[in-house]
């Protein structure tokens, strides 16, 4: 992702982190391949993919029931040049 920092709202009312950002991701890709997607889409596709492949987010959902989802607590993903956080309630994880 570029220098900026840049917040990514999941919504986890219907379903766990997990699912919310595979789906974020897809539809990323989904927009890449209608030729709808400027940079910013192409990158965000980019690092929800890394996140897929390199972070446990089951256990973090196991861990953390506000990850499980069915709640409307506001969940955002962060990301901060190489730095990615998951923040909720008045918590903060890094990725």
């Amino acid at each position: 992702m570029g220098k900026g920092m840049e917040k990514i709202v999941l919504d986890l009312s219907r379903h766990c982190v997990l699912t919310e950002i595979r789906r974020q991701q897809e539809r990323a890709v989904a927009l890449a391949l209608k030729g709808r997607a400027d940079e910013k889409v192409f990158e965000q596709a980019e690092v929800l993919k890394e996140i897929l492949e390199s972070v446990d987010l089951k256990s973090l959902r196991g861990k953390y029931p506000q990850l499980q989802g069915g709640n409307e607590d506001r969940v955002e993903l962060v990301l901060e040049g190489e730095k990615r956080t998951l923040r909720f309630l008045d918590m903060e994880l890094v990725l």
